[in-house]
């Protein structure tokens, strides 16, 4: 069945996609001030990380405003928006503070703005009353199969173990249709640690990154197609490996 969340208004919005794309049988939930609240668990090295994103919500969004990094990816944010149907729509996977699912929004395209973190949804929704925001693990997506047209996760799978993103993956490739594009990136290198004063905000406070080799990569797409796996950018030298991905339709072959 497919998901229509276009018409629904700021107080039922996310009741809508309770009833509609939730799977209950899971988790058990609660709706308040319009947002998917689900369950806390322990405190394992993403809920740590998602706790520090709590605190430094704010002042992390407005230091990494004009990111280099962030710039540099602009230019595969648009791609991915010239790839997806006027109308589509996207899950923002990791959304943060929302500036990637904004500039997709100005594509024709309807984002869902995702994040684990409350405090960077509250950024979302003070820009945007409209916005249609779930506080959510991304291990575990509360929609049903075949929600979105695509998926973009952008500077935050990095923030899970291993094991986790497998599933975060599978379950990505779950809530697309068949046909769905999927963009990602994660840090090239090997291992994976807390780290107390990451580059990216020194005094933030303990964030997870862990590391992929290309292989490893790889490794993880199970059930997708891929389309690209990119190492090198002219903008962004070595810093990210950006993965395009796409569930294949019925007659496609899988990876």
């Amino acid at each position: 069945m497919r998901h229509d969340y276009r018409h629904a208004d700021r107080n039922c919005a996310h009741g809508a996609l309770v009833s509609g794309m939730m799977r209950k049988d899971e988790f058990d939930c609660s709706v308040k001030r319009g947002e998917l609240t689900l369950p806390v668990k322990a405190m394992d090295p993403e809920t740590i990380t998602r706790r520090t994103y709590d605190r430094i919500a704010i002042e992390y969004s407005r230091h990494t405003l004009s990111s280099r990094v962030r710039l540099a990816i602009r230019p595969s944010l648009l791609q991915f928006g010239r790839l997806m149907r006027p109308g589509g729509r996207v899950l923002i996977v990791g959304a943060g503070d929302g500036r990637d699912g904004f500039s997709l929004r100005a594509c024709g395209i309807q984002p869902l703005y995702l994040d684990y973190s409350h405090a960077m949804n509250m950024i979302i929704a003070r820009k945007d009353p409209n916005a249609l925001i779930v506080t959510a693990d991304m291990r575990m997506l509360p929609f049903t199969a075949g929600s979105f047209d695509g998926a973009w996760a952008s500077m935050c799978l990095y923030h899970l173990r291993q094991s986790s993103l497998r599933m975060c993956l599978a379950d990505i490739h779950r809530v697309l249709l068949p046909g769905g594009l999927f963009y990602f990136n994660v840090r090239p290198g090997r291992g994976q640690r807390m780290m107390l004063h990451p580059w990216s905000f020194p005094h933030g406070g303990p964030r997870l990154y862990t590391r992929y080799s290309p292989h490893q990569v790889i490794s993880l797409l199970s059930g997708f197609e891929l389309i690209r796996i990119q190492e090198f950018d002219r903008n962004l030298g070595r810093h990210l490996i950006q993965v395009w991905l796409r569930r294949p339709t019925a007659h496609g072959a899988a990876h």
